[in-house]
């Protein structure tokens, strides 16, 4: 270009280039250009190629970080979560273990599953093709709490009783839709809800205030049932068909 002359300087690792007019006098300004000190034009032009250099470096090494902080989340739930509510999750269960309750001076035994961990209260009795009379399962609640239910991927119809820390029922529901998607809230704290297969709260006769016997409940222990008791509890046994 005409009345320009390139003067290449180097500073640390790359060459730097100045611009400065020529052939005019010192105070005169070139055509196109403004007064200017060619050295501390120079060392502008040096800061600010050095700073888009700094930033270039600092993008190039923070971009892949951001790339695998963003990633990892993503990476870790799709190979470490499972979902306990999908039909093909396996939740494992302990063994059934007895549960007992108190009714009008009779005792019914349930062989009940515990529901204790986070999966399998949220698992429950989903995907159950049966739910044989005498079965169930037993939520454990900590801290005891206003729990609520529903029904979803639930295949068969249940009984619900809500219990109290000290193991009274404070409530029953009967006959609880498969499949709902309606809240079954228990309206009080409790500690436990025992699902049952539909028509045993009935045909138990199982009522508010009655009381759930298990070692959640602290009531573990019963005083051995009295001989007139024994025989009316076999009666009924005889009775139901």
């Amino acid at each position: 270009m005409a009345g320009i002359t390139s003067t290449g300087l180097s500073f640390g690792e790359g060459p730097f280039f100045c611009l400065q007019a020529r052939g005019r006098q010192a105070n005169t300004p070139a055509a196109g250009f403004s007064r200017f000190s060619p050295a501390s034009h120079c060392v502008k032009a040096l800061r600010a190629t050095q700073a888009e250099a700094s930033f270039a470096a600092m993008r190039t090494l923070i971009l892949p970080l951001l790339l695998l902080g963003l990633s990892q989340p993503v990476w870790a739930q799709s190979e470490t979560t499972v979902d306990p509510t999908a039909e093909d999750s396996v939740i494992a269960f302990g063994t059934p273990e007895p549960v007992i309750i108190s009714s009008g001076g009779n005792r019914h035994t349930i062989m009940a599953e515990l529901a204790v961990t986070q999966d399998q209260m949220q698992r429950g009795l989903m995907w159950r093709e049966a739910v044989p009379a005498g079965t169930g399962m037993l939520f454990h609640y900590v801290p005891a709490q206003r729990a609520s239910m529903w029904m979803e991927n639930t295949l068969v119809d249940l009984d619900l009783l809500f219990i109290d820390s000290s193991g009274a029922v404070v409530k029953v529901i009967a006959y609880a839709q498969a499949e709902s998607r309606r809240s079954l809230p228990a309206e009080a704290e409790v500690s436990g809800v025992l699902e049952l297969a539909a028509g045993q709260a009935i045909e138990l006769g199982i009522r508010p205030g009655d009381t759930v016997h298990h070692a959640i409940f602290g009531n573990a222990d019963l005083p051995a049932e009295s001989p007139e008791t024994e025989a009316a509890a076999e009666e009924d046994a005889e009775d139901t068909p």
